[in-house]
């Protein structure tokens, strides 16, 4: 494997771990689906209502 083929392949390996790490960033922005920001105006479930 010459010098370039490792250029490509480190190249391609940043380019899959920061993806990865977007749409980890995207998930940490939602629960079960729902914007933080919603999920936060959400009454807790298993509140008594008081």
């Amino acid at each position: 494997m010459g010098g370039f083929e490792v250029l490509v392949d480190v190249a391609q390996h940043n380019a899959e771990a920061a993806e990865k790490a977007w749409h980890e960033v995207v998930e940490g922005e939602r629960r079960e689906g729902i914007p933080v920001e919603l999920w936060r105006a959400l009454p807790d479930s298993d509140a008594d209502g008081n």
